[in-house]
């Protein structure tokens, strides 16, 4: 029996609703209620292209793992990353990213530190007039070292630190 490499193409109905749910979050006035309610019905039908078996290529899990990450729960930013992570296993490199991010967003919000520093957020000061104060925390920063932050697509913590005085809040190598 001799084998023969299978490519597979990239989903075209995922890549649109991937598309679609960048381009709703680069809108310069963002309905976040509507956007709430797109968010999951993206979800929803990711979910049935998932049990389809309708995910092949890397690139797919990745724009999965985008969908995904935009749910509410705990187990949605879980599964974003096993998405990422399928990604990176099949050799879809721009997935490093996704899956360092994802971790830290499932982290964050069972309660633990993140450890790549990909996430931020905003406290209201209490003078209206005053800029709402962007923090990282909670962040353990000695679980990894900053080459394998590096490695993973998020900056070295020097290079977060400056972004975060820059009012840069997107921790990212790849963009």
């Amino acid at each position: 029996m001799s084998h023969q490499a299978v490519y597979a193409a990239d989903n075209k109905i995922l890549q649109k609703m991937f598309d679609d749910d960048q381009a709703a979050r680069n809108a310069d006035d963002i309905n976040w209620k509507a956007l709430n309610v797109q968010d999951a019905q993206r979800r929803a039908r990711l979910t049935e292209l998932l049990q389809a078996g309708d995910l092949k290529t890397g690139r797919d899990y990745y724009n999965a793992a985008f969908i995904e990450q935009h749910g509410h729960k705990p187990e949605d930013y879980l599964r974003a990353h096993c998405l990422a992570v399928t990604a990176l296993m099949l050799g879809y490199k721009p997935a490093r990213w996704i899956s360092a991010a994802t971790l830290d967003r499932y982290l964050v919000f069972t309660g633990h530190a993140q450890i790549y520093g990909t996430q931020s957020s905003g406290k209201v000061p209490k003078d209206p007039t005053a800029e709402m104060e962007m923090s990282q925390e909670p962040y353990d920063r000695s679980v990894l070292t900053d080459d394998m932050r590096r490695m993973s697509g998020v900056p070295g913590i020097p290079e977060q630190e400056r972004n975060m005085k820059a009012g840069i809040y997107h921790q990212s190598l790849d963009d």
